[in-house]
């Protein structure tokens, strides 16, 4: 059993909360999102009616900073707050091995998901919103399915999920490489940077001009899109 501090990469807020799987819990929080959950920091309790009252004792001190249910408001220096003097542990995410060759063939999503430690349905939702590169082909129930390329698989986990061991490679020798995630911004912060309405970066979404993914009822757009529609 465990307090976790958990939070969606580009999206404002941090949830506090109490879990006896974290890895499901992540995996909950990420389900029908574009964007996976990723876990900050934990601290081990001895029983659930102990987590429960670590959980309230953190919210009632964050209760300033509460944006709505258990999300909060926190900064870089509250997680080393909650670190130095609550005995939290900060998560390090796993090295991950790249291998030397891929696999010349396409694997479907439920291969894929294995591969990237995500759920079949936060997978597929990144197929079908272009954040990560995949094809349609027709499956064995006679459905159009995903299929998408192993390389592809380990570019995006590059890109978003951070450290690499490269010893792996061919070329091997290199550093491991830090997380290059990429932020989400709201629709206002692009229209401000841009210079132009709210409205022009809606229409812009509408034809296409410009790549947004949907976060409830709200589009986000990452920084890579926006860099992609400055040089089009």
């Amino acid at each position: 059993m465990m307090v976790y501090l958990v939070h969606l990469p580009g999206i404002r807020g941090i949830k506090i909360g109490i879990t006896g799987n974290i890895r499901r819990r992540v995996y909950g929080l990420s389900a029908g999102c574009p964007i996976h959950a990723e876990q900050i920091a934990h601290l081990d309790v001895t029983d659930v009616k102990s987590g429960y009252k670590k959980e309230h004792e953190l919210h009632d001190l964050f209760e300033h900073k509460r944006i709505c249910g258990e999300w909060f408001d926190l900064s870089e220096e509250d997680v080393n707050r909650l670190i130095a003097e609550h005995g939290f542990k900060r998560y390090s995410a796993p090295i991950l091995t790249i291998p030397q060759t891929y696999r010349k063939d396409p694997i479907s999503v439920s291969e894929s998901a294995i591969i990237m430690s995500q759920s079949k349905g936060s997978v597929h939702n990144k197929c079908r919103t272009g954040i990560i590169k995949s094809t349609k082909v027709f499956g064995p129930s006679g459905h159009m399915e995903y299929r998408i390329y192993e390389k592809d698989i380990y570019d995006h986990m590059i890109e978003t999920n951070g450290r690499l061991n490269r010893k792996k490679f061919a070329n091997g020798g290199e550093p491991a490489v830090p997380n290059t995630l990429k932020p989400y911004y709201t629709v206002a912060e692009v229209a401000a940077a841009l210079k132009v309405k709210d409205r022009t970066i809606r229409e812009w979404i509408g034809n296409g001009k410009i790549k947004a993914v949907l976060f409830g009822r709200h589009y986000r757009i990452s920084a890579s899109a926006i860099e992609a529609m400055k040089q089009a």
